[in-house]
């Protein structure tokens, strides 16, 4: 009999264990077009959104971030040529870079303050799992800031209607 709840245990700590795994994800750091943005500001945004979103505890990160500024240069440059569309870039990204998903921002000029849009694409399925954009109150860096909660906000509740795992 103690054999069978021993087995029993473990059976439901490993499903638990399943359960839990999250889906791994490579992170583009920032894109701008506007000239208020250097790359430093850019990646130091991107790493307050990775920051946050590690808080949410919605995915595991693949840790290569030169590998990713060199694939994220790479595919500008070929979509400059005209080689290749976005969305099949950031699909190969990830697949180089052995992520589940990729998750890619952009911040761009608005008429009070910027525009702030992110996406996670699932490298399997092709397709965008969540995108989302949302405008800063002014150009500040606490109104961006606030502006990149409220998207990890939005992306925690599409997933997990705002409830902690």
């Amino acid at each position: 009999m103690k054999f069978k709840i021993y087995i029993f245990a473990v059976f439901l700590f490993t499903m638990g264990l399943i359960a839990e795994e999250k889906p791994t994800i490579v992170m583009i750091p920032f894109q701008s077009t506007s000239r208020d943005f250097s790359k430093e500001i850019l990646e130091s945004y991107s790493e307050y959104l990775k920051t946050k979103l590690n808080n949410k505890q919605l995915y595991t990160f693949v840790d290569n971030t030169e590998a990713a500024k060199r694939q994220k240069l790479k595919m500008i440059e070929e979509q400059q040529l005209g080689l290749i569309d976005e969305k099949n870039s950031i699909i190969k990204i990830g697949k180089d870079l052995q992520a589940q998903k990729v998750l890619a921002g952009n911040i761009y000029n608005a008429a009070e303050g910027y525009r702030i849009s992110i996406k996670v694409i699932d490298i399997n399925l092709g397709k965008e799992d969540f995108s989302g954009a949302k405008t800063s109150a002014d150009k500040s860096e606490t109104a961006i800031e606030t502006t990149i909660d409220k998207l990890v906000e939005d992306l925690d509740s599409k997933f997990h209607g705002g409830k902690r795992l």
